[in-house]
């Protein structure tokens, strides 16, 4: 079979991967060979404060803020209002540079929330929405508050230089065989029904369930010291209900995502707080919503979930009702219907599921020279993505310092010989 080579490969959709690889390339010049495989069909945007974004050298789009939304009123969760209802997060809120020293960082926040108590309430719900920790401290609650007054939509796919090779493949069906430590010419990679690959570096950046389905031979986990049976596995997610609507029926005020709280009282962030998604194009509306559950989860108590989730949405928008086109997927499935029409959404579920985790890892490597990882599991107590792009960034020096080096001596090579070549000056 014929066998493609690669200076970096990183397989998997989050996004701190595909910065990495964005990164390279501009620092190359567009001279190393990159790889992205995609587990994902839809490549949906990210969103990202705009904070965030600034120190990644992320351009930001169109900036927009969430809405807080609950039976009393709603509140627009801009840097204004925020500052209005929460001076002591107002004040912090002018000195970014804090974003940078995360011990005064820490400490603030903490001071902020012992003064400001309400605000724990209002961050858990943005915490739940945007970020990737099932739990998080009172002072991390503020920083949310904080980070996602201005946020914009970031789409790292479509950012990918076209040098990027690109391939497509099933994490399922396509699990990694074998994978051998680096030789002369690289680290041999070797996927079910795919054709091998050699490669100076290799990044496994996806979910805890995509890497789990990536590595599952167990020779393959222990060359890399890997035991997903041990690591603690997500105990929570959100899962999506999208609702095609006839665009007349939302006001034009509504946000890109909005978070309904059943009360502004510190919420539950387990059954009292649900996400909302507007997403609009030429062809059609849709309103997602994002209801929270466990991971493993029963069909029965989880359909109740989502009816519960759409009750909301009628209080929101009491025409709803008349101008749903369709719901994907179906609430309707009771007990009587056959087990594979249960089962199809019981797999539609787990496939759109966004995780929470219970762990944190914090650094990339992995046994194997060479073979890292990076995924919404990095660094959770940072909102995601940064936790990534911390990873990613430090990942990026020695990276870059290595496959760099043969093309920098190259080029010093090839000047060197331009100028021995070059007829002498005249006089």
């Amino acid at each position: 079979m014929p066998l493609s080579e690669f200076d970096c490969i990183v397989l998997g959709d989050d996004p701190s991967g595909l910065w990495l690889l964005n990164q390279l390339w501009q620092q190359s010049h567009g001279k190393l060979r990159l790889a992205h495989v995609s587990f994902d069909k839809d490549h949906t945007p990210i969103p990202l404060p705009t904070l965030v974004g600034s120190r990644f050298n992320i351009a930001p789009s169109i900036s927009w803020s969430p809405e807080m939304l609950s039976p009393k009123g709603t509140k627009s969760w801009d840097a204004a209002t925020v500052s209005k209802l929460f001076p002591l997060l107002g004040h912090l809120m002018a000195k970014p540079d804090l974003l940078d020293q995360s011990g005064k960082l820490m400490k603030a926040l903490a001071e902020c929330v012992r003064k400001e108590p309400d605000l724990i309430g209002f961050g858990e719900g943005l915490a739940l929405t945007f970020g990737k920790a099932a739990k998080i401290s009172p002072a991390l609650s503020a920083l949310y508050a904080w980070l996602y007054c201005e946020v914009s939509y970031w789409r790292p796919h479509d950012e990918l230089p076209e040098g990027v090779f690109r391939f497509h493949w099933n994490a399922k069906d396509h699990f990694v065989e074998k994978l051998s430590p680096r030789g002369k010419l690289g680290i041999s990679l070797q996927c079910r029904d795919q054709d091998p690959i050699v490669s100076q570096w290799v990044v496994f950046n996806d979910s805890w369930t995509k890497l789990k389905q990536l590595l599952k031979q167990n020779d393959v986990c222990d060359s890399l010291g890997l035991s997903f049976s041990e690591d603690t596995p997500p105990s929570r997610a959100l899962y999506p209900v999208t609702l095609s609507v006839d665009p007349g029926i939302i006001p034009v005020s509504v946000r890109p995502v909005s978070v309904y709280f059943d009360s502004w009282e510190i919420p539950d962030m387990e059954t009292e707080i649900c996400p909302v998604q507007l997403i609009k194009s030429e062809a059609e509306t849709k309103l997602v919503v994002w209801v929270p559950g466990a991971k493993d989860f029963s069909l029965d108590h989880l359909l109740a979930d989502c009816r519960n989730g759409l009750g909301r949405m009628n209080r929101l928008f009491p025409f709803l009702t008349t101008a749903i086109k369709h719901i994907e997927p179906s609430l309707d499935l009771e007990s009587c219907y056959s087990q594979d029409a249960r089962q199809a959404v019981i797999e539609t579920f787990e496939s759109r599921a966004v995780e929470s985790y219970h762990f944190c890892w914090l650094h990339s490597k992995l046994r194997i020279s060479g073979v890292e990882r990076l995924g919404p599991f990095m660094n959770t107590h940072w909102p995601f993505p940064w936790g990534g792009l911390i990873a990613a960034k430090e990942l990026l020096g020695p990276m870059a310092k290595e496959l760099l080096k043969p093309i920098l001596k190259a080029e010093k090579q090839a000047a060197a010989a331009a100028r021995k070549s070059a007829p002498p000056p005249s006089r």
